[in-house]
């Protein structure tokens, strides 16, 4: 078995691209997943969600998509100094979203369990299992580890939101991070997604790098008629 997962496009629809067509060039993938945060600028919603349904990815729940799904319940959550842009960029989201695709938003799970042969699960997620706001860092106490990942049923989880690969055990937990496609934070043009492969009753983890045009990046958020004072929210850096 062998599964492609990514995260944190945030509406970069080149940088997306480019992965989908360099996963599409693996051969012998049996299953894409998206581990949230597929939007939260750049690209429209729209475009974002049929290009991941033309290349058959599973997406799953991040922040960003409960943002624009019930911004009353967790804009609380979002940190003070980001609020005033949050709130701008969720109402532009909004505009952006037809009805079914906010449908289809909404039927995303908050995680996914992968499991090829019994006590080789991997849990899929965007932060942690149960909560798409906390976790995806290694700067987090003991305590805070095992409250997010410790009494989850998998050996191994992968997820996003943090915006930097590692590989980590935790107890008896492997943790993955498989870093992000936008909102960078090396200020490179180089995308990452990662290659799970099954075999002889474990997983193998390949970190992979895929280049896009920043360029093209750029001037597709331009013509995507952001507002000024959140055009910064959009970039492929952060």
């Amino acid at each position: 078995m062998r599964i492609a997962i990514f995260s944190d496009a945030h509406g970069n629809l080149i940088a997306l691209k480019s992965v989908l067509e360099k996963i599409k060039k693996e051969g012998s993938i049996d299953q894409i997943f998206c581990a949230g945060d597929l939007i939260g600028g750049g690209s429209s919603v729209s475009e974002m969600v049929e290009t991941c349904q033309k290349f058959d990815v599973q997406c799953l729940l991040g922040n960003y998509e409960q943002l624009l799904l019930d911004y009353d319940t967790y804009h609380v959550r979002v940190c003070p100094e980001e609020a005033k842009t949050t709130s701008t960029l969720v109402h532009w989201m909004r505009q952006q979203t037809n009805k079914n695709v906010e449908n289809w938003l909404k039927r995303l799970p908050m995680n996914i369990n992968i499991t090829p042969t019994p006590g080789s699960t991997l849990t899929i997620c965007h932060a942690s299992p149960l909560d798409c706001w906390i976790g995806g860092s290694l700067n987090i106490d003991d305590g805070q580890m095992d409250e997010l990942y410790g009494s989850w049923n998998s050996k191994w989880i992968a997820f996003g939101h943090a915006h930097g690969s590692f590989v980590t055990t935790y107890k008896d937990k492997v943790l993955v991070n498989v870093s992000s496609v936008s909102q960078l934070r090396d200020s490179s043009s180089y995308a990452t997604y990662c290659i799970f492969s099954y075999q002889n009753n474990r997983w193998s983890i390949n970190i992979k790098k895929a280049e896009f045009d920043l360029y093209e990046s750029f001037k597709n958020i331009r013509e995507a008629n952001i507002p000024e004072e959140i055009l910064w929210r959009a970039q492929p850096f952060y």
